[in-house]
């Protein structure tokens, strides 16, 4: 069919965006040295992670591509962060006659140029290459992440949601509300609390007694 589709990927976690991908240089630069008019590229985009390929927009894009389809993406790790599952979804595509261009690796477009043995064997090369440095990658990044949950506690640092400050003198003017000896407003005025943020302090107070 000839169509051309450019998937991008962002992680679900952290503020990235698809725009850099999108409008990214190394898309122009392929358009025009494959003389693409880049209106033309169907553009299918998702946040989900590269760790497995369960993901909505790549398995639709996997139904939908075809023989003598093309897929762009802008590095391998944006295909995938699995090297086991990368390489049989990527041979998968090859057997349906789909293409599967990297950006940041122009010397593919002169690897399926040539359409031989040799080319064949060095395109599935470079993406087991490419695919292996993607998931040590991944490790990398969950390695520093855990790294820097064990220095956060050790020294003592909170993680998550901020632990809730009570007022000097909690503990007693609490149990004297919750005896009844005292009343909601009475407790809330002489704690200097509002109404949502007294109940607030309540119901967490309670539940970690």
């Amino acid at each position: 069919m000839n169509r051309w589709f450019y998937y991008v990927r962002v992680s679900t976690k952290g503020k990235q965006k698809t725009d850099r991908q999108i409008y990214s240089t190394e898309l122009q630069d392929f358009c025009k040295r494959n003389g693409i008019n880049n209106k033309d590229i169907i553009v299918m985009e998702e946040k989900e992670t590269g760790k497995h390929f369960e993901r909505p927009q790549y398995q639709l894009l996997k139904q939908v591509a075809a023989n003598g389809d093309n897929i762009l993406v802008s590095a391998i790790d944006r295909f995938g962060r699995n090297y086991i599952q990368g390489r049989k979804e990527f041979a998968e595509l090859i057997n349906k006659g789909v293409k599967v261009y990297v950006l940041n690796r122009p010397m593919l477009e002169d690897m399926y140029k040539l359409n031989d043995n040799m080319s064949k064997f060095m395109i599935n090369f470079l993406v087991d290459w490419e695919l292996m440095n993607a998931e040590e990658e991944l490790k990398r990044i969950k390695e520093r992440q855990e790294q820097g949950i064990k220095v956060a506690k050790a020294q003592s640092k909170h993680l998550g949601r901020p632990k809730a400050k009570y007022p000097d003198g909690w503990d007693d003017y609490y149990t004297e509300w919750k005896a009844g000896r005292r009343t909601a407003k009475f407790t809330m005025d002489i704690l200097g609390l509002k109404n949502t943020t007294f109940y607030k302090l309540a119901k967490l107070y309670e539940t970690q007694k």
